[in-house]
């Protein structure tokens, strides 16, 4: 299973706007790949995302509404298969749902996976699959509960050394240096992107790189040592991001 979601949202003159829908659909040919699907033609990809959301707009919040039209493109092996051979049939279909933001707005706890790798080193972390998230969610249920600790999230490190940020269970990891409200004559403010082979291309990153290149800021995607190895003025200015998060 390889999804590749993205979001509408409403403008002021309530016209309906799509998330950077043709880097969703590249970033789908490359997570199919991975499981040796098929590509989806862009073309069709862009009219396929264009039609849910036509036919759902009723289901768009309105402007100024904290939430969007989750559009969810899924694309699966769906003939039947005993053995481990590429399928004779694919579908691809489109799902869309209204929601706020998935954790809210308020600032949550991360913990440090200490007991599971998300993704291995040289595997498909790269790439948006169902196996890549399945996984996580009884260690993210586990490290909820009151009782360990109230946890929001979980903040994945490389598996090769344990030394290294990936991401968050089901979204970026970015940083900041520097103060967002510099005086003249201070150094712009540094957006840290954590790199790594073993996580997705997140194309909310992306945006909020350049957004931020805009604004004049530095950006430096590197490798980001883990917190509970080497904390850092990053910790106090962390952000998960991904397009049913938008930004926390």
């Amino acid at each position: 299973m390889s999804p590749s979601p993205t979001a509408a949202h409403r403008t002021a003159e309530n016209n309906i706007l799509i998330f950077r829908p043709t880097s969703h659909a590249a970033r789908l040919v490359h997570s199919a790949a991975t499981v040796s699907m098929p590509a989806i033609p862009e073309a069709l990809f862009l009219e396929c995302i264009h039609m849910a959301v036509a036919l759902n707009a009723a289901y768009i919040p309105p402007h100024g509404f904290s939430g969007n039209l989750y559009i969810r493109p899924l694309q699966f092996g769906s003939s039947a298969q005993i053995g481990l051979d590429l399928p004779d049939e694919f579908t691809f279909c489109v799902f869309v749902q209204p929601h706020p933001p998935l954790h809210g707005h308020d600032a949550l706890r991360a913990l440090v996976a200490e007991d599971f790798d998300r993704a291995a080193t040289r595997g498909t972390g790269s790439s948006k699959l169902g196996g890549n998230y399945g996984p996580v969610l009884k260690w993210l249920k586990e490290a909820k509960r009151p009782e360990n600790g109230g946890w929001g999230v979980l903040l994945h490190v490389d598996s090769k050394t344990q030394s290294y940020i990936d991401e968050f269970s089901t979204a970026a990891f970015i940083g900041v240096l520097g103060c967002p409200n510099e005086k003249e004559g201070e150094e712009p403010p540094t957006v840290v992107i954590a790199h790594s082979a073993a996580v997705i291309d997140s194309i909310t990153s992306d945006s909020v790189a350049k957004l931020a290149q805009s604004f004049g800021w530095k950006v430096d995607k590197r490798l980001v040592s883990s917190p509970k190895w080497n904390p850092s003025p990053l910790s106090s200015r962390l952000s998960c991001l991904a397009t049913h998060h938008e930004l926390v």
